[in-house]
């Protein structure tokens, strides 16, 4: 019997694609579970940590903790109906939580849906004085870009959807 025995390079080169398919075929199920909630997939990643191999969908909306038991038994039953080389780790743990306070901005909708509140932005490129980092209070978005309003320098700051390279709500105490 003839064996081909590929290096492990090899497989570390498969391997993103191995789990991106995997995610892939999770995502419609875990949209389905979501939606009987009213709730949105804002991601699903699948990564080492010190802890093991972590499955994390992360929701967005109004979540409790039984909606996110409920979302994790449905996505734990279907893991389970699938075949065993189609899932990328034979151990792992599955974590379904929602975004929290400091919830990720990425989409148009959600800089709209977050209007009003104080945010950090990073942008990928510096403007004209050096700076990349802005936080203030979002109060415009449009498709191309959106405007925030910093209460340090009462300034407002009009910046590209497609320079920003991260943001997040902040959390306010007042």
């Amino acid at each position: 019997m003839l064996m081909w025995v590929l290096p492990t390079f090899f497989y570390a080169l498969l391997a993103p694609t191995f789990m991106q398919n995997f995610i892939d075929q999770l995502l419609p199920v875990a949209e389905k579970c979501a939606e009987t909630h009213n709730l949105n997939v804002f991601e699903i990643t699948l990564r080492s940590e010190k802890s093991g191999k972590v499955l994390r969908v992360n929701l967005d909306g109004n979540v409790t903790l039984e909606q996110c038991a409920d979302i994790s038994r449905g996505i734990s039953e279907w893991i389970d109906s699938q075949p065993e080389d189609t899932i990328p780790y034979a151990n792992y743990t599955l974590e379904v939580s929602s975004l929290g306070l400091d919830r990720p901005l990425r989409t148009v909708k959600d800089f709209t849906s977050q209007m009003g509140r104080l945010c950090s932005i990073q942008t990928k490129t510096k403007d004209e004085t050096g700076r990349k980092r802005y936080k203030g209070k979002i109060t415009a978005v449009t498709d191309s870009d959106l405007t925030i309003f910093t209460k340090e320098e009462n300034k407002s700051f009009t910046l590209p959807l497609k320079d920003i390279a991260k943001a997040n709500v902040e959390i306010e105490l007042e």
